[in-house]
């Protein structure tokens, strides 16, 4: 990283550029905020609050981490600073370890931030799905969301916790220790990912579990029901396609005709035999829906 140094504490400025030195940075200790001004460009600044013309200093370096260096909180300037754009302050007598953990901290920050930004603008542009109306703000956790569409509710997920600033833990029902993958929390919404793989058993201990927990289930079942709140999440073949496993259509079509049509016509219209969509039924652990007599 290009790293500026604007102290007037000689030493210390000399520390701290020894320090940043010694990790591969490319460091150089300014006397005065006009002095940065003439620079093109820097990743890492840090200042101390003695100087004049900060303001224009977090204005012309928009996108670099800014540190101050205080030697008290004043809510006149550093705040005010803070609110402008500055990264975050250190206190004077100024620990160097201390300082390291802290830039090493807002690095790994900016980062991560970054990369969640181009993840979220290529998921939007790339996943060309509409979303039903949904109000977010209303939604009780646990979700149980009945869909013919994995991507969407993929979609739908990233919207909730973008929307509702929440966290997100995706885990997979299909690994060995998936209750280890279980963590309560407020602000870290867990969204568990083929439920469907689950035995009948396994099916209603997570539901147990689960309760109270800020998680989204989903199930192409329609008619699942765990005591939850549930969301029916429909995907229209007419405006997107979605490519399914040739497995996972015959599940599909298993579970949504067979309240209108017998295991037969079901094995006729997927050109297959009966006895493999009884196989399908065991393995997959569809319970048989009878219809009504009429």
């Amino acid at each position: 990283m290009k790293v500026l140094i604007i102290e007037d504490e000689i030493y210390l400025a000399q520390s701290i550029s020894h320090k940043l030195e010694q990790n591969g940075n490319e460091c150089t200790i300014l006397p005065s905020v006009e002095a940065a001004l003439e620079t093109d460009w820097a990743d890492l600044i840090l200042v101390s609050t003695k100087f004049a013309k900060i303001d224009l200093l977090i204005e012309q370096f928009e996108g670099a981490i800014i540190v101050l260096l205080i030697t008290h909180i004043d809510s006149a300037t550093t705040l005010e600073y803070l609110q402008m754009g500055a990264s975050d302050y250190i206190i004077k007598p100024v620990l160097v370890d201390e300082l390291m953990r802290k830039i090493n901290h807002l690095v790994e920050f900016k980062r991560l931030k970054s990369l969640n930004e181009s993840y979220e603008h290529y998921m939007r542009r790339s996943i060309n799905i509409r979303l039903p109306k949904v109000a977010y703000n209303e939604l009780k956790f646990p979700l149980l969301i009945r869909t013919n569409s994995r991507k969407m509710v993929d979609f739908l997920v990233f919207d909730i916790v973008w929307n509702l600033k929440f966290g997100l833990k995706i885990a997979s029902l299909t690994e060995i220790d998936w209750e280890n993958s279980i963590r309560k929390s407020d602000k870290i919404l867990s969204y568990f990912k083929n439920f469907d793989y689950l035995r009948v058993f396994e099916k209603e201990r997570l539901s147990y579990i689960l309760r109270g927990n800020l998680a989204i289930l989903t199930t192409t079942d329609k008619r699942a029901n765990f005591g939850f709140e549930t969301l029916d999440l429909i995907y229209n073949e007419n405006e997107n396609c979605e490519i399914l496993t040739i497995e996972e259509y015959i599940k599909q079509t298993i579970l949504n005709y067979q309240d209108r049509m017998s295991d037969t016509k079901i094995a006729d219209h997927l050109g297959v035999s009966r006895k493999s969509i009884w196989e399908k039924r065991k393995k997959h652990e569809i319970v048989k829906v009878r219809k009504p007599k009429k």
